[in-house]
């Protein structure tokens, strides 16, 4: 070999050495230290900040105080959760512990797994029980201890269910306001009046329109509020329902036999009604104050009759056919 020809070889060994002591060594070696030196930075910069924050620490605690003490008297609260999946799980659960509370039979519960553009989550719910039911589970939506939205009720009598006029099929539409890993989401539309710091103890009143909604019983054929509350299946018939009078007259039910007025005769002193109550035997002479299937006759007119139970009113009047219930 030449001299020529061993100093190329030499180079080419030199460049070579080269080339793998600066990928294998130099590079990472400089790459370690802008490493270093760019967590250094960041360390800094933590270190500026929780030092601004222990600054502050007693202003940070008299706003967490003050925020805990605003929540505290709050009757209803934004449902927390860490995910989406999370709130889903967590409405479905505050749904059906609503239904059990106002003793619904609860069909199908369904729950949207993302949250829309006001940050709530839609539900739905299908369940089935009687008025008292219906009554305890929209005050609970409207005062329950989460925030929930009614958007769509839907009642009906329960035609599955023969010989049980006073159970009601409901389907209702809810949204619920979450808060996803402390992350508020925009204040939706109507939550204002709801999130005015009223008193605990007023949650706990029961709103007066429950009560009047049961009384009423609008969804039933006799218009009277059942004297016992549904019974789920598998369970023991319940006591009397509170505030019923036990001696009160049974309610009428989709059973109850048509009362049809056949005629009116007697003087301006002594006038009486003739009354079929449906039963299939002859129709009764009725004066006024007398009953027919707990209806006490209370006024008779010309061409009609006025009955009266439970506060409920119903007028007969004179056809040649059956004639339908109304009420003044």
């Amino acid at each position: 070999m030449t001299p020529r020809e061993r100093r190329v070889v030499a180079v080419g060994v030199a460049v070579v050495l080269l080339t793998w002591l600066a990928t294998r060594v130099l590079h990472p070696a400089a790459r370690a230290v802008l490493e270093r030196e760019s967590r250094i930075a960041l360390l800094q910069d933590r270190v500026e900040r929780l030092q601004r924050l222990a600054a502050d620490s007693a202003g940070l605690r008299e706003q967490a105080a003050a925020t805990e003490r605003r929540l505290a008297t709050m009757p209803r609260r934004m449902l927390p959760a860490r995910s989406a999946p999370l709130a889903a799980s967590a409405v479905q659960t505050l749904l059906q512990e609503a239904a059990d509370g106002a003793r619904l039979a609860v069909n199908r519960i369904e729950v949207v797994t993302e949250p829309d553009s006001s940050g709530a989550l839609a539900a739905s719910i299908m369940a089935y029980g009687d008025i008292h039911g219906l009554a305890a589970f929209l005050a609970s939506v409207e005062r329950g201890p989460r925030l929930l939205q009614l958007r769509r009720l839907v009642v009906q009598q329960n035609s599955a269910l023969r010989g049980a006029p006073d159970v009601l099929s409901l389907s209702a539409q809810v949204s619920a306001p979450v808060m996803l890993d402390g992350i508020m989401p925009p204040s939706p539309a109507g939550l204002a009046a709801a999130d005015t710091g009223a008193a605990p103890e007023a949650a706990r009143q029961p709103p007066d329109w429950q009560d009047a909604l049961v009384r009423a019983n609008l969804f039933s054929a006799s218009r009277t509020a059942p004297r016992t509350r549904f019974t789920l299946p598998g369970e023991q018939p319940p006591a009397e329902a509170p505030g019923m009078d036990p001696n009160a007259e049974s309610p009428a039910s989709a059973d109850t036999p048509q009362l049809t007025l056949v005629g009116l005769f007697g003087n301006s002193e002594r006038r009486a009604a003739l009354i079929d109550d449906g039963s299939g035997g002859d129709a009764r002479v009725l004066h006024i104050g007398d009953r027919v299937n707990g209806w006490r006759l209370q006024r008779i007119d010309a061409s009609s009759v006025r009955l009266e139970r439970a506060g409920q009113v119903r007028v007969l009047r004179l056809l040649r056919t059956p004639s339908s219930d109304s009420s003044e």
